[in-house]
């Protein structure tokens, strides 16, 4: 569990009013550091660092828990980080293939509902959840078969997307 493991601070010279710049540093058991600057007037600045260290712990704690939550397992893709996956130029191969598949004369009438129904699903998704279901795997095969992607690219992107 991460916690903090070093408090200190410097003071500045005095203000017209006579408070002073306070730079206090917190270090956690990670390496992390956290600075926080504030006008000194009568405060303790012992009890001050003290305060903030509790609550930086708190933070600390609360989240390594949601890390410890998701520990072992693959949060979703962005339809953007999906997409990425994608060089530049099978992100324009597919593009045209969505572009003008309605009127292909290559593709069955089986896959042109196949692309239709997949790309509404892609477009209605909020993100893409890994590891990649028969969908994402149906939609890389049909690249593979009308020449957007290789199988061996196609192999990549699942092997990508699912690390």
């Amino acid at each position: 569990m991460t916690h903090i493991v070093e408090s200190s601070y410097t003071e500045g010279a005095p203000q017209a009013d006579g408070r002073t710049w306070v730079r206090e540093r917190h270090v956690d058991s990670a390496g992390g550091a956290y600075e926080f600057d504030w006008l000194r007037g009568e405060q303790d600045v012992g009890a001050v660092l003290q305060a903030r260290a509790a609550t930086l712990n708190q933070q600390l704690a609360a989240r390594d828990a949601a890390e410890a939550l998701v520990a072992g397992t693959l949060l979703p893709l962005t339809k953007l980080q999906f997409r990425e996956l994608f060089t530049p130029a099978e992100r324009m191969a597919a593009d045209a293939l969505h572009a003008t598949f309605e009127t292909s004369e290559q593709l069955t009438d089986q896959q042109k509902a196949q692309i239709r129904t997949g790309l509404e699903d892609y477009r209605m998704a909020q993100n893409i959840r890994r590891p990649f279901d028969d969908r994402i795997q149906a939609m890389l095969a049909l690249y593979v078969a009308m020449g957007v992607l290789t199988s061996a690219r196609a192999t990549e992107i699942v092997e990508a997307g699912n690390a």
